[in-house]
């Protein structure tokens, strides 16, 4: 089509954005060394989904207004080595173990997040039963509300509190060799609220062993929150129940996992993760893994999405 948008569109494409981020932070860089702070951000993130928030009957696309933080911890546990048929009384297998325990049974505590009371507040009218009065009235039930979440499901623990789990372990190399070296790898994810510093000091708490080393390999801040409310929020939901539908709510929340925007939010104070498409249970399920796919109708909406937000 002949559209001369009546503002500058930048389309940002990092060549590694599943493992580094290099190259959106390198693309950052040339934007802010020309000046140049874009009034809108919008990266992929949430969908167009049905039934993932308890109670709610409208479909919501939900956009992301934040994302967590991301750490990688190295637990370490040092001994002198030697055969395993003559192992000491507490070798360093034994030690990391016990670590691994201690962060598994003391979680992060939980607590409500503005962009979380936001999102309840926000699908709160499209609720049925007795959590519309609930979500409703988030400000004042959020405290018992965040206590109860982790008991429905991990993607409603994400929410409301830093999460810490063990993803790699490593010892000896041989079945009948003491490790000399026995690490636990971690990865965390930060609440908006919880700093770097903040959660390397609870999980050297929670582990408490001085022979047990409690390193960070590498970390990333929580985002800033951008608003849900302004004109450029209101354009990406407009562009959503514009033309994905006029009963889908455009509803704010904290995307769990990582995405490129991250490193936008140094030049943009309104940064949004949203991806335009209407993702069934099964669509959703197969995202980065077989038959990953999705339908002919839904990525043909989702060029319309992008046509209203660049055009308002």
């Amino acid at each position: 089509d002949d559209i001369t948008p009546a503002q500058d569109v930048y389309l940002a494409f990092g060549h590694n954005e599943e493992t580094a981020g290099g190259g959106a932070q390198a693309i950052v860089a040339v934007l802010e060394a020309r000046g140049i702070r874009p009034a809108l951000v919008l990266d992929e993130g949430g969908a167009v989904v049905d039934g993932v928030l308890p109670g709610v009957t409208a479909p919501t696309a939900m956009i992301g207004v934040a994302e967590r933080g991301v750490m990688t911890v190295h637990l370490t546990a040092r001994e002198q080595g030697g055969h395993a048929s003559t192992p000491p009384a507490d070798p360093a297998t034994s030690r990391l173990a016990r670590a691994v325990l201690r962060l598994h049974r003391r979680p992060f505590p939980t607590r409500l997040v503005a962009p979380v009371r936001a999102m309840f507040e926000t699908v709160a009218p499209h609720t049925r039963g007795p959590l519309r009065a609930v979500f409703r009235s988030i400000r004042y039930t959020g405290p018992a509300l965040v206590k109860v979440f982790p008991k429905l499901g991990p993607e409603l623990n994400a929410l409301v509190r830093t999460t810490a789990v063990v993803t790699e372990m490593a010892g000896a190399a041989g079945a009948n060799v003491l490790a000399t070296t026995a690490r636990a790898t971690v990865n965390v994810r930060l609440l908006p609220g919880d700093t770097v510093a903040s959660a390397h000091r609870r999980i050297r708490r929670v582990v408490a062993d001085r022979e047990v080393d409690v390193d960070v390999a590498w970390a990333s801040e929580a985002s800033p929150v951008s608003a849900c409310t302004g004109a450029p929020w209101q354009r990406v939901a407009g562009a959503v129940t514009a033309t994905l539908g006029a009963d889908v709510v455009p509803t704010p929340y904290i995307q769990l996992g990582a995405s490129d925007s991250r490193w936008f939010c140094t030049i943009s104070e309104s940064v949004y993760r949203f991806t335009p498409f209407h993702l069934s249970l099964s669509e959703r399920e197969a995202l980065h893994s077989h038959n990953e796919r999705i339908r002919v109708q839904v990525w043909l909406r989702g060029i319309e999405f992008y046509r209203a937000l660049i055009t308002g």
